[in-house]
C-alpha cells in the first residue's frame, strides 16, 4: 500500500544541484556570505520584491534574532496562541514574555481588536503569524502598532509567494520571517530569511546572525549568534526557486480536487481567506466539528498508510513555559483543526483515496 505522507519536499534533479556543489569545491568557500548566499539572497530579492534580507540558519532562529532586535529582553510581546511552536518558544528563549491575543475562528489569524486590548506600557512588540499563508489584517495591525509606539513582526513562514492586495505578503510589518525549512515550497533544506525595510532593523539582524562582528579583527557590535546559512542549503535554495512557481500550481490542483470531492458532502469547513489574496496553497486545513472527528479521521487514514496531521495542536496558550490564560476560540481551532497530504506529486488516485475515506468515516456520525 502506497505511504502517503503529509507533504514532501521537492528535491531537484541530482546533476543540478550537482553543479552547483562543484563551483563550491572550486572555491573551497563553504559558508560565511560565499556566492551561493549572495546569489540566492539576489534571486529572492528580485523574484519577491525584496529590499533587504538576511538568509539565516533556520526560521526559528530568524524569529529569536527578530524579537531580539525590536524587544531586547524582558518585555512583553503580543502574539498569537495558534502557530507553530516556534512563535511562542523564540520569545521565551530571548527572555520576552509572551501575551497571547486570541484568534478569529474563520480567517484562524489573530483578531486586531483583542490586539489593542492586551497592549499596555510593557508592550515592546507584536509578533503575530499569517496562518497557513493567510494575510493577517495588517492594515488593522499596523494602526495600532502605530498608535502604541511599537513594532510589527510576522512570522511569514507559510506566506512565500503569497500576495496581499498586490503586493508581497513577505514585505509587511516591521521584521518578516519566512521558513525554508524542507518541508515549505521554497526551501534550502534547513533555513530562513529575515526582511525589515528599516535600515536599522536589517543591519542589527544581519550583525546579529554573524555573532554580533563588525568585521574580521574590527570588534564586535554587540552580542549575537551564529545564525549563518551555509553555502551547501544556498545551492539548494538556487535550484527549487525555479521551481517555486510550479510547486504553487501543483499545491493548488490538489486543494481543487480536494475541494469538488469534499464540500458540500463532509460536516466541516475551510479557512476563510482574506480579500483580494493570491494564495500559495502551501497547506490543506479542514476544520472539522469535534475533535473525535479529527482523531477518527486520522486514525482510518493511518490505517491505509496516510498521514495527517493536526497544524497546530496544542494552542501555544496551554505551553508548560508560558503563563496560561484561557483562549477560548484558539484552544477549539488546535483540538478540531486538520491537515491533508498535499505533496505536489499526489496523483488523482491518491486525492480520491482519501477523500473517500474521510466521506466513509464522517458518513457514520
Amino acid at each position: 500500500m502506497k505511504k502517503i505522507n503529509i507533504t514532501k519536499s521537492y528535491l531537484p534533479p541530482l546533476e543540478e544541484y550537482q553543479a552547483l556543489l562543484d563551483k563550491i569545491w572550486t572555491s573551497n568557500w563553504v559558508t560565511s556570505g560565499g556566492q551561493m548566499v549572495k546569489e540566492l539572497q539576489r534571486q529572492l530579492a528580485l523574484k519577491y520584491e525584496l529590499h533587504n534580507l538576511s538568509l539565516v540558519s533556520n526560521g526559528t532562529r530568524g524569529l529569536e534574532i527578530a524579537t531580539k532586535v525590536v524587544e531586547g529582553s524582558e518585555g512583553e510581546i503580543i502574539t498569537t496562541a495558534l502557530s507553530y511552536v516556534a512563535t511562542t518558544s523564540s520569545t521565551v528563549w530571548v527572555g520576552a514574555k509572551p501575551v497571547f491575543a486570541d484568534i478569529d475562528p474563520f480567517t484562524l489569524n489573530v483578531d486586531p481588536a483583542i490586539i489593542r486590548k492586551k497592549v499596555t506600557s510593557r508592550t515592546k512588540g507584536i509578533l503575530v503569524t499569517h496562518l497557513f499563508g493567510n494575510p493577517c489584517d495588517t492594515e488593522a495591525i499596523s494602526a495600532i502598532a502605530k498608535e502604541a509606539g511599537v513594532p510589527v513582526i510576522y512570522d511569514a513562514s507559510h506566506a512565500i509567494g503569497v500576495k496581499s492586495k498586490g503586493r508581497f505578503l513577505v514585505n509587511e510589518g516591521d521584521i518578516s520571517v519566512v521558513s525554508l525549512h524542507a518541508t515549505k515550497i521554497m526551501h534550502t533544506t534547513e533555513g530562513g530569511m529575515v526582511i525589515s525595510g528599516h535600515e536599522k532593523y536589517s543591519n542589527q539582524i544581519h550583525q546579529m546572525a554573524n555573532f554580533g562582528h563588525m568585521g574580521n579583527d574590527r570588534g564586535f557590535y554587540g552580542i549575537g549568534v551564529n545564525g549563518k546559512m551555509s553555502e551547501l542549503h544556498a545551492a539548494m535554495g538556487l535550484c527549487v526557486l525555479s521551481k517555486v512557481d510550479w510547486l504553487i500550481e501543483q499545491k493548488k490542483r490538489i486543494a481543487n480536487l480536494y475541494d469538488a470531492n469534499l464540500f458540500p458532502a463532509i460536516p466541516a469547513r475551510k479557512q476563510r481567506l482574506m480579500e483580494d489574496t493570491v494564495y500559495n496553497y502551501s497547506y490543506y486545513p479542514l476544520i472539522l466539528k469535534s475533535e473525535d472527528q479529527v482523531l477518527k479521521i486520522r486514525q482510518a487514514l493511518n490505517e491505509h498508510n496516510i498521514f495527517p496531521r493536526r497544524y497546530f495542536y496544542p494552542a501555544l496558550s496551554t505551553l508548560n513555559y508560558v503563563d496560561y490564560e484561557k483562549m477560548e476560540v484558539a484552544e477549539d481551532m488546535a483540538r478540531r483543526l486538520i491537515c491533508l497530504p498535499n505533496g505536489y506529486d499526489l496523483e488523482r488516485s491518491d486525492i480520491m483515496r482519501i477523500c473517500n475515506i474521510i466521506l466513509d468515516q464522517l458518513g457514520k456520525d
